[in-house]
């Protein structure tokens, strides 16, 4: 029975100690801060492992993602409400507002990460929402300051996305967390009727562009046309000069060899030869037979 007793209160002593334990898991790490005593102010940084807690608060142990972490600001809407976080700032005095996603994680050097959680004493959402929002509206003004609000909009807006991208790394960088990418989650949207004039704007000049693309077609085929005549006038201009040029050939042969003159009457005869043999003989009366005769009498 005695031995009984002392199983159960061993049992309920372990029990005790690991309920009021702290686990570090893989992929996280701790911050243990200490609250009174003689290291009162300390900050250690703890790996994976079970981690006692003090009774009576002598200490605190908090977590820390330790792998890459993602955030963004964006609009959500569903059938019971809408939730519209995204950042707002300014532009030529008119507030512009955009959906931004951030990916960061804390460093991986302990004397960082001590740093870290000296300058901000708050759990990563709360970084999130009461430093890098905060910081990331003020970039976006720092940036846009100087710019129009349709560059902002539109022609300049990854170069604005890049150089809020680098503000943020530079200052994180100092305070133990390594800023990797800050981005658009949609288009940026100015007031709407700043909206409204830019794209008005961008329709007339897509249509002014398309009216001198078809100009420009028109001319091409004009062009066309006009290069078809040319050549086609080149092409007879070149025949009649090959015709004339094989004449002036075949005369000055004719002139150096008269006898090709007659060489070519027999054959035109031979020609004609052929031909009658398919003509009909002419039948003629005595006094059309005489006439014939007589006009090779002389009389």
């Amino acid at each position: 029975m005695k031995k009984r007793s002392i199983f159960l209160v061993m049992a309920a002593v372990v029990a005790l100690v690991f309920s009021s334990c702290t686990k570090i898991s893989q992929g996280t790490f701790g911050v243990k801060t200490h609250e009174y005593g003689s290291k009162k102010g300390e900050v250690e940084i703890l790996g994976p492992g079970l981690y006692a807690n003090h009774w009576f608060g002598k200490y605190h142990i908090y977590k820390y993602p330790a792998n890459v972490q993602q955030h963004s600001w964006v609009r959500t809407e569903d059938e019971k409400y809408i939730y519209d976080n995204r950042l707002q700032f300014q532009a030529e005095g008119q507030t512009l507002t955009a959906a931004i996603g951030i990916e960061y994680e804390f460093s991986a050097d302990e004397a960082e990460r001590r740093a870290m959680y000296v300058y901000f004493k708050r759990t990563p959402q709360e970084i999130e929402e009461d430093f890098m929002r905060k910081d990331l509206v003020s970039a976006l003004n720092k940036v846009s300051q100087n710019l129009t609000v349709e560059e902002v909009y539109s022609s300049k807006k990854d170069s604005v996305r890049l150089a809020v991208q680098e503000i943020m790394k530079a200052k994180y960088a100092t305070h133990g967390i390594i800023i990797n990418e800050v981005t658009y989650m949609s288009p940026v949207e100015p007031p709407k009727i700043v909206k409204d004039a830019i794209d008005a704007k961008i329709a007339a000049t897509q249509e002014a562009q398309k009216r001198e693309n078809e100009i420009a077609a028109e001319r091409a085929e004009a062009q066309k046309k006009v290069e078809k005549a040319r050549g086609e006038a080149e092409s007879m201009r070149i025949a009649a000069e090959g015709r004339a040029k094989a004449m002036d050939i075949e005369g000055a042969a004719l002139r150096r060899n008269p006898q090709i003159i007659d060489l070519k009457r027999v054959e035109n005869q031979g020609v004609a030869a052929k031909s009658a043999e398919h003509w009909s003989s002419p039948v003629l009366s005595a006094q059309q037979t005489q006439m014939l005769l007589g006009l090779g009498g002389g009389k």
